[in-house]
């Protein structure tokens, strides 16, 4: 794998570690524009598929334009190995259903999860993404989605971040075409884009399972496509030379480019596609930097030596690829397309030939001289590159040398005896294989390789070992690139090298990993002349490891005894054992006496890796075994040498943090050592002493700074100690007030024979007391409660109120890297019976351990002093810091300095040597002494000269005068400070919110704009057997980590630089003052050495017109008043500005000193520190000032904290609960699962006051919303303590089979909060309690996040609550909107029989809020019919729409155009369907009606909702005209409206506005000119019809009369 670029290529299983579970969630909003198979509108559904998961959403029937599902769904419990993560998708597929044929696909879209994980808050919110199918460029619809995902130990989003939505603004919604749905699929424009991935080929392809040759086909996935290459057969190597084109139009919400590698399966055999390997490029790199043509080598495993490598991974553990399966060549470019170029559909198009990258011959040679640690009978020695292999000629077995003999020999010419120690150490059973130069010679491999670094396979290393019965077996490995190998020189053997081996998953046990001494070189050809390798004798070095101590220890350290062994070239040493410590420190230096070859002493030797290992240390019956808990291997080759003077090269000991690993197969971090390395001959032993260890006094590291590795400073430690909560019961019979002991390590060894009465630690107790020094028992104030609890999965947890201080002298080393820590241990008391005591100290209830490292006193940082001001030197002071807490983070294994880093260590030494040198060899020559020159003013233009007026009269110096000249750094400029951030007033996106939001936990908020958090007395986990654990830890809440957790302790300290002196202890001798008390014998000092004149500064400059503060400022720099001012003395003081303080002009200079240090108007320059610059200068850095005011005095402490002002008897608490959203799942349990869980809220303050809201239980949903306030009196401190839990309902026959299950809880210090001056500063502002995104933990699932709950607490006096109301918070009311409609004209309607239409509009509005249908108004309202319209009609027609209930997830309305017929159905002309969510959603935001005035829509075909084209228009083109309405629109409230009464139709009441019927269309004429008939055709008869007709009248009329 590259890990240089954003893009790789990796095997399938690379470095698989165990499977994780990963969170998604996602909601689907709606969809658009749905692109059918037929045209016409269809029943649409979403299919969601992730990680082998699948979701279907409900059916909708009848819709394309607009499509609205709000349906949610999350899957907790997604397992993937990380290796997937890096390529798992999401996908939503859109389907048409069809009954009776296969479902129609209309399009897809999919999302990364990686790069949903990446989002701010893990979410993409509301996206609208396009729908596009396998082949096609256009887009087939539109989804809007919102979806989040979250990895192991994450927090899940709020139902803000979830739910939110940008608001539109009143001018986008005037025009109302942009409401308008359907028309055009086509996604929102952006920059179009081709991605071509170029498959040239594969080759060396290794064998699949069976030993058949593999089936080779490449897949290119992005942006929901998906190519594949032509798929070769049974082939090792294959030209492919296709290029993957995906087209992709921005923006683009991945980002990855997903290259797979895969074996074709067989149908016949009935086995699946395998992947070979998967590659990851960034498309945003490759968008930048287009890709050149390179091969990607392939890693993985033999399946003969490693059968399941998923079945290692689930233990937990992972191991590293080990055997090369291929290379595959490919490149990739991104090209944007131009004005008028099409995208082209997804697929494989026929590359340009293979750019093929430049090779070069390489020739790869190796010497082997030695193996070292492989068990077997025989051994072998295998060179690998690539797929090309050559192995050591013969098998050979192990050799006769002794090491041991050869270390005694050396030794017995020795002549300083380095005692016992000396002698004492173990013979590692190291078998050892040695190659004679026959043997160990290895074929040239003659091979072409890329010139490109990234191309070239890397070199390994196989060592194999094979028995009498046993096979040929690999049992280590070692993976090198090729630029770590020089260049093979002829003539010049290069020097050999151990190379240790990782050691294959069966043989992690061995107690010594193995190692290879060889030369490995490379040259152009393989026929060069072959030296003969170096001839190297063995020597007697010294390998020196300064172990220092460990930490972080994963075992049960109390039934431990922990010791760590150094192992090299088969000598071992090992520390004593320290039993029962949880951070064992040794400061030792082990010197191991070792055999190392080495062709010449001055030159280092051919170094053997270090083993370093812990274990523990066990004895039973007198017979010890050790177990190794973890392990290591080092590498190290800096020898000390002599420079050309003769002189020792400097050396500087750096010791590290290396994790070591242990586990099954090596891979799981177990401890953390800091360790250091020395190497050095071993006759120049005496003459180069091991560095001591110990940290020692300042003095004594002051007379040779080179012999120690550290001295110790003078502080103290300033405790402290607010009290204890939530103590756990020990069971213990003396379990009652419990004593609490606060120790500091020592660093310092402990005398020999004084083990015993010696004591390890700087130690302060502490015991609960019923009432505060000096106070009343009667006086309740004076009273310190205790109180029990129910908490940490036990009922009657104690609490205790401590408030007592204390401080200690302690001496601390000054590198942090040895992380200082200070314990707070407690205890039970001891047992006691009759009055014996038995045991100084009872039962552990639990120790919290806290690092000193990052609280060392600012003074203690490189170049920090007490001469500047804290300002100047805080930025210093800040990097000193993070320097130490980098000095302590550990690191994966050790790493020697280069050569380059040493030399830049170690210039200034260097050169601080040289120049030594040069003094020491000028003081052997004498040269006469050059004169210098002297230089004044007189050189300088008259105009420039300083002006003194005093000196003369006409404004320019008297010859002789000095020439001052000061360097300028910076010429003609103002160095100035960017402006702070500036936040506006907090947009409130719903109503009900209570201000600023905090993600995450108020306590542990970085948002300082927002919340900085000063909850200085936060409850620390008191924990067994554990070292260092970090507070501000937003994802480790120990609250919930039962069984691990037995309570907390309240407190705060600091460290100040110098001893302080208890306050029985006060007036001790001088030299153990505390800073601070200096400042006084600083200043009188100062003033009283008046000998030394100091020359004055030109800047300095006193003019007429300055005032006193300005001349008498300019007078220096000289003198500093450490206590209070720093006012500078220089050159000799002139009359005016001496007159104006009262001086003489011949006064002394002290004297003008005093005077001026003592005048009232003189105020601090900004040359020195102020009194508040020196406290915080010699104390911790970023102690809080007014936290340094009251916490380490009982009396102010006491003020603070039992005050009835500040802590008044009872409190009112009110808690505002918002929303939440659960990551629980669905539940299949026992007879009646559900969908989705039904959460309700508990919560309990202390023990006494438990509140259950079961009866407001949220059915059926994972993103409840409460708003809920509850309010309740409480007293501090007893119930302070707030725990939230969330449960899912159960019924009394699902509990019963179910069980009530905990979904989550989050626990909030209520008393913190109280006390906290940003809190109550916000308390005081209206509304500006931050809101807190809470995870909710659960317990029971070892504290894993179940999601969060938006919510805030206030407080305040009980007294005064009924004058402050709670903050407004309620549910966004269900606030009801209307809509109306007054439709004006239809124009340009198409005639529907050619020459009229007898035209009508429905409107249907499609809203699941819409409450308006029992008041009468239908959803669907059709208009009157205007008869015989030729194109135009007339409606003057309302349409209303009342109570539409917000919040509304979605609103459209369909405005469908019709030919009404009165005989038979009315026939679909046209329709036009609107989104009316934005303005019901700023009328609900505003309160502000929305008028459209004219607003002029097209009808278009294929947007009849439920409707279909039908009649002549039923074959309508997409182009064609079908008309126009043209309405007026009104959106507002239903309280406003309800004042504005109006019928639907031209009903009454008949204003706002008042419409008149129109009379087109609507006469007689009209109706029955819509009635089509005519009388048949008569013929000839038509003639004598009216002549028939008139004699019929006549004789009618005459049989009237009586004629007939």
């Amino acid at each position: 794998q590259d890990s240089d670029r954003t893009w790789g290529l990796q095997g399938k299983s690379a470095h698989v570690v165990a499977m994780q579970k990963y969170v998604v969630g996602f909601e689907i909003a709606d969809a658009r524009n749905l692109t059918t198979e037929d045209g016409l509108p269809c029943d649409p559904f979403v299919v969601v598929d992730c990680c082998s998961k699948t979701y279907k959403t409900a059916q909708k029937e009848q819709k394309a334009m607009f499509v609205a599902w709000n349906e949610d769904n999350i899957w907790p419990d997604v397992e993937l190995y990380p290796e997937e993560f890096e390529s798992a998708y999401i996908e939503f597929s859109v389907y048409a259903r069809n009954w009776f044929t296969r479902n129609y696909l209309i399009g897809k879209a999919s999302l990364q999860l990686k790069s949903v994980n990446a989002r701010a808050g893990h979410v993409y919110n509301k996206k609208t993404m396009p729908l596009r199918k396998e082949g096609m460029t256009a887009p087939t619809g539109q989804i809007t989605l919102t979806v989040f995902c979250l990895q192991p130990g994450e927090s899940a989003p709020n139902k803000s971040e979830v739910a939110g939505e940008t608001g539109e603004t009143a001018e986008d919604l005037e025009d109302l075409n942009k409401a308008v749905l359907g028309g055009s699929a086509q996604a929102d424009e952006g920059k179009p884009y081709h991605v071509f991935i170029n498959i040239f080929r594969a080759e060396n392809l290794a064998k699949v399972a069976g030993g058949y040759n593999p089936n080779p086909f490449v897949t290119v996935e992005f942006s929901g496509a998906c190519v594949r290459t032509t798929a070769a057969s049974d082939v090792e190597q294959y030209t492919w030379n296709e290029c993957a084109r995906i087209p992709v139009q921005t923006p683009v919400y991945e980002d990855t480019i997903l290259i797979k590698l895969w074996s074709g399966g067989s149908a016949l055999t009935m086995t699946p596609d395998s992947l070979l390997a998967q590659g990851l490029i960034s498309f945003s790199e490759l968008r930048n930097n287009s890709l050149p043509a390179r091969w990607f080598c392939l890693y993985g495993w033999d399946a003969d030596e490693i059968a399941d490598v998923k079945q290692i991974s689930k233990s937990g553990e992972n191991i590293k690829p080990n055997c090369f399966k291929g290379k595959l060549l490919i490149s990739g470019r991104v090209q944007r397309l131009g004005p008028g170029e099409d995208m082209m559909p997804a697929g494989i198009t026929a590359s340009r030939s293979a750019p093929e990258p430049r090779n070069m011959q390489l020739a790869l040679l190796a010497d082997v001289y030695e193996v070292c640690g492989a068990v077997g009978r025989e051994c072998q020695v295998q060179l690998a590159f690539g797929s090309s292999t050559k192995e050591t000629k013969d098998w050979v077995s192990p050799g006769s040398t002794d090491k041991i003999s050869a270390i005694q020999a050396h030794g017995q010419n020795a002549e300083e005896d380095y005692g016992e120690e000396d002698k004492q150490f173990e013979v590692e059973e190291v078998t050892t294989f040695s190659f004679t130069q026959a043997q160990g010679r290895i074929e040239p491999i003659l091979t072409m390789v890329p010139e490109e670094a990234g191309s070239q396979p890397q070199v390994m290393v196989n060592v194999f070992t094979r028995g009498v019965l046993s096979g040929k077996v690999r049992v280590g490995y070692q993976m090198r690139k090729l630029e770590t190998f020089r260049k093979y020189e002829p003539g010049i053997p290069a020097r050999p090298r151990y190379i240790p081996l990782d050691p294959m998953p069966f043989n992690m046990n061995a107690r010594t990993p193995g190692s290879v001494l060889m030369v490995i070189e490379h040259f152009t050809t393989d026929d060069v002349p072959r030296h003969n390798r170096r001839t190297v004798k063995p020597m007697v070095y010294i390998v020196r490891a300064y172990v220092f101590m460990a930490r972080n220890i994963k075992i049960d350290t109390a039934r431990a005894s922990p010791a760590l062994r150094v192992a090299c070239a088969g000598i071992s040493k090992s520390t004593e054992c320290h039993p029962g410590e949880v951070r064992p420190m040794w400061m030792k230096p082990l010197e191991l006496k070792v055999t190392l070859c080495s062709d010449h002493p001055k030159e280092p030797p051919t170094m053997e890796p270090i083993t370093v290992t812990l274990y523990d240390s066990r004895t039973m019956l007198g017979i010890r075994s050790d177990v190794d808990i973890a392990k290591t291997v080092c590498t190290y080759e800096y020898m000390r040498t002599k420079d050309n003077m003769g002189k020792w090269e400097p050396y500087k000991l750096q010791p590290q943090w290396i994790q070591l690993f242990g586990g099954t197969y090596g891979s799981i971090a177990m401890a953390e050592v800091l360790i250091g390395f020395e190497l050095l001959h071993s006759k120049w032993r005496a003459e180069l002493p091991a560095i001591q260890m110990w940290p020692v006094s300042e003095e004594e590291y002051a007379h040779n700074p080179k012999k120690y590795f550290s001295k110790l400073r003078k502080a103290t430690l300033h405790f402290c100690l607010y009290g204890l909560r939530d103590l756990v019961p020990t069971g213990s019979f003396s379990e009652g007030e419990p004593s609490i002991n606060v120790r500091v390590k020592k660093f310092e060894k402990t005398p020999e024979g004084k083990e015993e009465k010696h004591n390890k630690y700087y130690s302060m107790n502490f015991s609960y007391k019923s009432l505060v020094d000096g106070g009343a028992p009667d006086n309740k104030d004076d009273q310190l409660h205790k109180w029990r609890t129910d908490a940490l999965g036990h009922t009657g947890c104690r609490n205790f109120e401590i408030f007592q201080v204390q401080k200690i002298q302690v001496l601390l080393p000054d590198k942090e890297i040895l992380q200082p820590f200070i314990a707070i241990r407690v205890m039970e008391q001891p047992m006691e019976l009759m009055g014996f005591k038995f045991g100084d100290e009872g039962t552990l209830i639990g120790e919290s351990r806290q690092s000193l490292n990052k609280l060392y006193p600012c003074t203690w940082y490189d170049g920090v002093t007490l001469d500047y001001t804290y300002a100047h030197q805080e930025r210093r002071i800040d990097r000193g810091v993070h320097k130490a807490i980098n000095a302590c983070q550990a690191k994966k294994q050790f790493v020697e300095e280069t050569e380059e880093e040493r030399n830049e260590a170690l210039k200034s030494e260097r050169e601080q040597r040289r120049k030594d040198q040069e003094e020491f060899m000028k003081q052997l020559i004498s040269v006469e002494e050059e004169k210098a020159e002297k230089i004044d003013s007189l050189g300088m233009p008259l105009e420039l000269r300083p002006y003194k007026k005093i000196y003369n009269e006409d404004g320019y110096r008297q010859p002789r005068e000095k020439l001052d000249i000061r360097e300028e750094h910076r010429l003609n400029m103002e160095e100035l400070r960017n402006f702070s951030t500036r936040y506006g007033e907090v947009s409130h996106r719903e109503e009900g919110a209570a201000g600023p939001n905090v993600r995450g936990k108020l306590e542990n908020s970085v948002q300082e704009h927002v919340f900085e958090p000063d909850f200085w007395f936060r409850s620390a986990p008191l924990l067994r057997n554990s070292d260092i654990v970090e507070l501000n830890d937003d994802l480790m809440d120990w609250n919930f980590r039962f069984g691990k957790t037995f309570g907390f302790v309240k407190c705060t300290f600091k460290l100040t630089d110098g001893w302080e002196h208890p306050p029985e202890e006060e007036g001790g001798p001088d030299e153990e003052q505390a800073a601070v008390e200096d400042n006084t014998q600083a200043k009188e000092a100062l003033v009283a050495d008046g000998g030394g004149a100091v020359e004055a500064s030109p800047s300095n400059a006193i003019h007429p017109e300055d005032g006193v503060v300005e001349k008498v400022a300019a007078v220096g720099a000289a003198v500093a008043d450490v206590g209070h001012a720093v006012v500078g003395v220089a050159g000799k003081l002139f009359g005016e500005a001496m007159a104006e303080i009262g001086l003489a002009a011949d006064e002394p200079e002290a004297a003008v000193a005093k005077k001026v240090l003592d005048s009232d108007n003189i105020e601090a320059t900004p040359l020195g520190p102020s009194p508040e610059d020196i406290a915080k200068l010699i104390r911790s850095y970023g102690f809080n000032d007014d936290l340094d005011k009251y916490a380490f005095d009982t009396k102010q402490l006491t003020r603070m904290f039992k005050n009835k002002d500040r802590v008044p008897s009872r409190i009112r608490v009110r808690i505002y609960f918002v929303k939440a959203i659960c990551i629980f799942g669905k539940q299949d349990e026992g007879f009646f699962g559900k969908a989705f869980i039904d959460p309700y809220l508990s919560y309990r303050l202390g023990s006494s006051v438990l509140v259950s809201m079961r009866n407001m239980t949220q059915f059926n949903t994972n993103t409840p919303s409460f708003y809920r306030v509850e309010e309740r009196d409480i007293v501090m401190p007893n119930e302070s303590r707030l725990q939230v839990d969330m449960f899912d309902y159960q019924d009394a026959f699902g509990e019963t089979i179910n069980g009530e299950k905990l979904i989550g809880s989050t626990v909030i210090d209520l008393e913190d909060r109280w006390h906290s001056k940003n809190w109550k500063d916000c308390m005081d502002r209206k509304q500006q309690i931050p809101t807190e995104n809470r995870p909710l933990l659960n317990p029971h699932l070892d504290g894993q996040n179940c999601g969060s709950i938006e919510m805030w607490v206030e407080m305040l006096e009980s007294v005064s609550a009924s004058d402050k109301k709670p903050s407004l918070l309620q549910q966004p009311p269900a606030m009801e909107i209307e809509i109306r409609l007054v439709i004006r004209t239809c124009k340009n309607v198409k005639l529907w029989d050619g020459t009229k239409t007898d035209v009508k509009v429905v409107t249907e509005l499609d809203c699941k809020e819409y409450e308006g249908a029992s008041m009468g108004f239908p959803t669907v309202q059709p208009t009157d019919v205007h008869y015989g319209s030729t194109g135009p009609a007339i409606f003057n027609w309302r349409v209303v729409f009342p109570r539409i209930v917000m919040p509304t997830q979605s609103c459209t309305m369909d405005m469908k155009l019709y030919q009404a017929n009165s005989l038979s159905a009315d026939e679909f002309i046209g329709a036009v369907t609107i989104d009316l969510r934005k303005y019901v959603d700023m009328v609900a935001r505003t309160m502000d009606m929305i008028y459209i005035e004219k607003a002029d829509l097209k009808f278009t075909a294929g947007s009849g909702g439920d409707e279909g084209a039908g009649g002549d228009g039923g074959d309508n083109a997409g182009d064609e005209e079908l008309g126009q309405v043209q309405f007026e629109m009104w959106v507002m409230a239903q309280n406003e409206a309800n004042q504005k009464r109006c019928g639907k139709a031209r009903e009454e009441p008949n204003d706002y506005p008042q419409l008149v019927t129109p009379s087109e269309g609507r006469g007689w004429g009209d109706v029955l000119g819509g009635f089509s008939f005519s009388l048949p055709d008569f013929g000839l008869m038509k003639k004598l019809i009216p002549l028939i007709l008139f004699t019929l009248l006549c004789l009618v009329g005459l049989r009237y009369v009586g004629l007939l």
